[in-house]
Order: structure tokens, then sequence, then C-alpha cells
């Protein structure tokens, strides 16, 4: 008795000939390396979006940190140069991370919709490097991608394999041989010298064992320079030993609106060189319905999501998949926009040169970086600062006038910022964030209800004092008493922002002497716990207080501990509200890092109330 097709059988019929289904919907994929870098954005793309195929980032053996930021760049609107550097946890990690997605995505199964397949990409450097990552994460992939063609690695990875016809053979075959009924994917570079080559290369592919076919990555790779200055803008090294460095330097593949032409003429020719059965996945400068339709003509069975998202808020993402699927502008749009109205017409990464006006040392490396000019923002977003040549790391603005940063050295960046004097200059581009987590006007408006005489309670941990004058700005206008709490470390010697925070509310600082987190005691007790004494900044009174909100700023145990503080203190969890700060390598959505259990906080704000957080203690996404 025939034991059946193979679930590696099943996924490679379900794509073949899609192409020329076109009577039903598109099939799309995500992209290696855009948004679905981590298992929480896999485990949202999964349950919100309509996507088939969901494509991890490209693993490698060992652990690689990447380059350092800034490692994207918009230098036209829709148009983008990318430099991340294959950045990934390593072999060891990626297999605990993704066992454990299988599990929950196992766990949270929709029986009434479809499942998307898992597409894990790998990163070699040679046969062998190929067949230890396929034989360990076969198991856990509907299919694997190799990348054989990302254009800015080093050391032996990317397209430099892509470009040779034997070395594409032997580590596609390596990979085949170690993946079993995994089907395995080759993932193909434009970047090819002849006419008819990536054709050829696509063939030796699929001869050497591959059932079936990415294409393309990204174009380049090319330098992206600052207009003003002419600086360099990815931080992407020239390759160690290289003769011809300040060519080789700050190189990025192009991707997005500009490689849309290209990407066309590539799948077209992948398509005809191998015929209608062999599945295809195209990707290159897909942004509206029509072109991912004209993709779809040109032979491409799925076709890849990727800097499109970029043009498109976090929220709008499941209508954008919608609609793409449906190949064809939504009834009711403007036929004369280029855009449909969701999408963002502008470019939004680009610098502002900004001058120094002074920096002010607080004690234990906090230091406030004011900067000539204003800088329009509201609490909750955020922005990045760039110094040419150093990096650039995303930060909360403190003051809108005159432009100011609260700032704790921590790094090459943030040490190099705080060597910064009167006259210098650096970048600033942002800010980002606009949604539930960005408290304007609007959203700091008080709870229904709220007794009178009650207050709104900010708690701050040192650098996150960043956002509390802002905060406390909204929150006065709207009728509600503030009074924030700062926390600082012992050897902080003066009280960061401390005449803009008292413009608005009413501030008490608590140094730590010797016990971390000592504010959350004090306000414990200020408010009706059984903590410390009440200071004498609060005295006795207070106490009969009754709280409206509390908003705590700080890391996460900080954070944790001001969320239990409330539910103690008896407020819903609708009224306890916290700032996640995550890690963010671009503004716009596509590296997806700064997510909280799919959120990302460049998209929405910062600010999360504690039920959409998830709650303190073990079940919390902090």
């Amino acid at each position: 008795m025939s034991a059946g097709p193979s679930p590696g059988d099943r996924v490679i019929e379900s794509l073949r000939g899609a192409h020329r289904r076109t009577a039903e919907p598109i099939l799309l994929a995500t992209v290696s390396g855009i948004a679905t870098t981590n298992p929480e954005m896999i485990e949202w793309f999964a349950r919100e979006t309509a996507v088939t195929i969901i494509t991890s980032k490209s693993i490698q053996v060992r652990p690689n940190p990447g380059n350092r930021e800034p490692v994207i760049t918009e230098p036209e609107p829709g148009s983008f140069g990318n430099a991340v550097g294959l950045k990934n946890p390593g072999l060891a990690a990626a297999l605990l991370e993704l066992r454990e997605l299988r599990r929950r995505l196992s766990a949270r199964a929709d029986p009434a919709r479809s499942k998307p397949l898992l597409n894990i990409s790998i990163a070699g450097r040679d046969p062998e490097e190929f067949s230890l990552l396929a034989g360990k994460l076969a198991p856990l992939a509907d299919l694997l991608e190799l990348n054989l063609s990302c254009p800015h690695a080093h050391g032996g990875y990317g397209s430099v394999i892509g470009c040779d016809r034997n070395l594409v053979e032997r580590c596609t075959r390596a990979a085949v041989d170690a993946a079993g009924a995994t089907p395995v994917f080759a993932k193909l570079t434009p970047n090819v010298a002849a006419p008819g080559e990536l054709a050829a290369i696509a063939r030796r592919a699929v001869e050497a064992g591959a059932a079936g076919i990415v294409a393309i990555n990204t174009v380049g790779p090319d330098q992206y320079r600052e207009p003003e200055t002419g600086a360099l803008i990815l931080n992407n090294p020239a390759p160690p030993g290289s003769p011809d460095a300040a060519s080789r330097s700050g190189l990025g593949g192009r991707s997005g609106r500009w490689i849309r032409e290209r990407a066309l003429a590539c799948i077209r020719e992948i398509r005809d060189g191998l015929g209608p059965e062999v599945p295809l996945i195209g990707m290159g400068g897909v942004e509206l319905p029509e072109d991912a339709r004209a993709l779809r003509d040109a032979g491409a069975d799925v076709v890849g999501v990727g800097s499109v998202l970029a043009l498109v808020h976090q929220k709008e993402w499941p209508r954008l998949f919608r609609d793409l699927a449906d190949g064809f502008r939504n009834e009711g749009s403007d036929p004369s926009r280029p855009l449909p109205a969701y999408y963002r017409e502008e470019g939004n990464m680009r610098f502002q040169r900004r001058t120094v006006a002074a920096r002010r040392e607080l004690g234990g490396g906090l230091f406030e970086l004011e900067l000539e000019g204003t800088f329009a923002f509201e609490a909750g977003q955020s922005c990045f600062l760039w110094l040419p040549g150093v990096g650039e790391k995303p930060f909360s603005p403190a003051l809108d006038e005159p432009a100011t940063f609260l700032i704790r050295r921590r790094g090459l960046v943030t040490d190099a910022l705080g060597r910064l004097e009167r006259g210098d200059s650096l970048f600033i581009r942002g800010p980002y964030g606009s949604g539930e987590g960005v408290i304007d006007a609007t959203m700091a408006a008080p709870a229904d209800g709220a007794a009178p005489g009650s207050v709104a309670l900010i708690l701050v941990a040192g650098s996150g004092a960043a956002l509390a004058p802002t905060l406390a700005k909204r929150l006065a206008a709207r009728g509600v008493a503030v009074r924030v709490m700062i926390g600082l470390r012992d050897d902080t010697t003066a009280v960061p922002l401390e005449q803009a925070i008292r413009r608005h509310a009413d501030l008490q600082v608590l140094r730590d002497q010797g016990v971390i987190g000592r504010v959350l005691r004090v306000a414990e007790d200020t408010y009706g716990g059984t903590g410390e004494s009440a200071s004498p900044a609060y005295p006795e009174t207070r106490r009969t207080e009754s709280l409206n909100t509390l908003w705590a700023i700080g890391p996460d145990p900080f954070m944790e501990g001001a969320m239990d503080l409330g539910i103690r203190l008896g407020l819903d969890r609708d009224r306890i509200w916290i700032s996640l700060e995550e890690e963010m390598l671009c503004g716009t959505g596509l590296c997806g890092m700064c997510h909280r259990g799919g959120r990302l906080t460049c998209a929405h704000g910062t600010f999360v109330t504690m039920t959409a957080a998830g709650g303190a203690g073990k079940e919390s996404c902090l």
C-alpha cells in the first residue's frame, strides 16, 4: 500500500504552476531579513496576514552580530539600501528558538485557516556549512532557502557563491543531501556577469536537486551618501585586507521601487530557462497589487513582499497583503493616485544636520545634549541620532524647544555623543511612531469617571526621565494633577530635566541609597502600601489622593515592579501604562526588531497598557 505523498511533496505540489492559476488569489511570501526576523514576528504574520510562506532571517553556523547601524537607508521614497550583515543568533540558538516557535504555532493553529509554510533561510560559506545547517534545521522547516545571494556579506558568504555555477551546484547538492524530504530552494542573485547567466545558474541548482528557485536578492551593492556632507551612511566596513577600502566601504544592496524592472526581467529569464513546472518564488520592488500581478505574469508562483512594508503602518499590513493577493487595486481608490491612501508617499529616513548647543553632565554617565533649534515630537515617539563614521542609535527625545536628549553612556555611539562640544554637529532622523502608544493630546485624556483631585503618577528610573516632561505636559493639559517620582543612582549628581518636569508636575527625586528601585517602595508607602515611610516631600496627607493612572518608564524589572505596584494600589490594568524600548535598527518596521509580542514600537509608539502588555509576571511580554 502506498504511503502517499510526503509533506515535502505536498509543499511542492501546492506551489507548482501557481503562476498559471490567474483566476486565483496571488500566493504571497515574506522575504528573508525583512520583518519576520524573529519568532514573535513570524507568529504575528501567521496570525494576522494572508501569507502562504513565512521566511526567517538567514541562519549561519556561528552567531553574527551584523553590522553597526545605520544598516538601512532610503535615498529615494520607496527605494532602499541595506547592509544588515546577516545578523543572526547562530545555529545553536536558532534551533532552540525555532523548536519553541513550532510548538507555539501548532498549539495556536486555527483549523479554519490554512497554515502558512515556514521557510527557514540558511547561509553557509561552503558545502560543509550548508550541509550542517540543512541537516539540523530541515526537521523544523516546511522548506529551506539557501542564501547564495547576499551582495554585501563578507567571508565567502552570499553572492560570492551565487555568481559561480560550480559553487551553486556543490552547495545546493550538499544541502539537498542533508535535508532529506524537506524541499530546498536556492535563492539567486541578479548580480551576474552576462545575459542568460542567471537562468544557467538556476538550471545548475535544479540539476543539483533544488526543488525550486527564489529570486531576486538585492541588487548591487552600492554606496549611499548623505547629500549635504557626502558622508557614507551604511556602516558596512570594507572586507579585511581590501586594497580599495574607500570604494568597498559602506556598501549595501538595493531593494524596493528602484529594482522592480530588474526583478521582472530576472523572473522572466529564470522561468524561460526552467520551463513551467519548477516552483519559483519571485520578489523585488513589489509595491502595488498590479506589481504582484505583473510578477506572477512573469512566472512567479509565489510573490515576495518586502520593502513595501516600510511604506505602510503595521496596523495596515493585513490589508496590504489582502490587496496584493487580490492583484488589483481596491474599488473606490482614486485611479490618479500612484499609491493607495494607506501608503506613505514621502521618504521618512532622511537625516537633518543639527548643531550642538550645550552638553550638561549629570553624573553616573548621564548627560543632557541640547541641540540648536526645535524638534517636534510626542511622548512615545523615537528618533535616531547619527554620527558619521561612528554609528546611530534610537533615543526618546526629551524636550522639543530647544531640542534636547537625555543620554546615558553605554557604548561606542553614546560615548561619542558624550564627547560632543558646543558647535559640533550630528544628524537626526524621525520621529517614528503613530498610534495608541504615542501620548498626544487625545491619548492623554483622563480616564472616565476620574475622581476630582485624582493623580496621574509617573514613576521613572534614570534615563527614562527623558519621557517625563512631554508626558507630564500632555497629562496636565487635560486637567490631570501630575506627580513624577524619579529614581536615580547614587552617583548621579544632578536631577535630569528638573525644570522642564516641574513646569507641569510635582516632582520628587529619590536616590537609590543602595537599594535598586527604592522609588517603588516609596511610591507604595505614599499611596497606601506598606513600604518605607513617606518622605518630607510627600507628607502623610498625600496618601489620601486617589490614583487616576500610573505610568512607568525604565528598565524591564523596574516596570514589572511598577505594574505589580499598580495592581496592589487598586488600579485597573488599563490605567497602568509602561514604555517599551526595544532594539530598533531602522524605524520603519523593516528590521522587525523593536517588537513586543509582534507589536512594533517604531510603528505604534512605546507606551502600552498593562492589559496590552499581557500583565505582570511570567505571562508578561516583558
